[in-house]
C-alpha cells in the first residue's frame, strides 16, 4: 500500500525570525495528516537553536496527533 507523504522545503534561515511560518506549515493537518512529514533542509544556510527547537516540537505533535488519530 502506497503512504501518502507531505513533503516540507525550506530555504535560508531557520531561526527565530521564521519560527512563526515554519511552525504553521508543519503543523498536523486536521483530517488529511499524512502518514509522514518530510522536512528538505537542503537549501537551510543557517539554523540556530530556535530551529532545532522548531523541529523538535513539530516532531511532538505529529506524534500527539497520530496518537489521537490512533
Amino acid at each position: 500500500m502506497f503512504r501518502r507523504c507531505r513533503r516540507c522545503r525550506r530555504a535560508g534561515d531557520l531561526d527565530h525570525a521564521a519560527r512563526e511560518h515554519i511552525e504553521n506549515v508543519l503543523k498536523p493537518l486536521a483530517d488529511v495528516t499524512p502518514a509522514r512529514t518530510v522536512a528538505d533542509l537542503s537549501g537551510v544556510t543557517f539554523m540556530d537553536s530556535s530551529g532545532i527547537n522548531i523541529l523538535i516540537t513539530a516532531y511532538r505533535n505529529a506524534v500527539v496527533s497520530a496518537l489521537g488519530r490512533g
